[in-house]
């Protein structure tokens, strides 16, 4: 979240177009990200209330690829 929160002082701020469209693509890629880790982590919080034994996900991000 703090690469979002930089990126959106660029867009604020900066008035290079790269730059400008690099902190664009930072806050869209990131996005998916944070919202990836957050569904994850309330299922891992339904799972550890219930009993489950978590896995594992995969969350289809862009690491590993």
């Amino acid at each position: 979240s703090g690469a979002v929160d930089r990126a959106r002082v660029v867009l604020q701020h900066g008035r290079d177009p790269a730059t400008r469209m690099l902190a664009e693509e930072i806050i869209a890629g990131q996005r998916i990200e944070i919202e990836g880790m957050t569904r994850r982590l309330a299922v891992l919080r339904q799972q550890a209330g219930s009993g489950d034994a978590p896995e594992f996900p995969s969350l289809g991000g862009t690491r590993g690829r």
